[in-house]
């Protein structure tokens, strides 16, 4: 986990930003899906 921090750090990403985009994404899959 420590690493793929690091890796945002480095592409200049903000790992927060990140932590909630997941949650649209796997919510987007599943209206996808039904």
């Amino acid at each position: 986990m420590e690493v793929l921090i690091k890796v945002c750090t480095i592409l200049g990403v903000d790992f927060g930003d990140i932590m909630e985009l997941v949650p649209d994404i796997q919510d987007n899959t599943k209206k996808d899906n039904t």
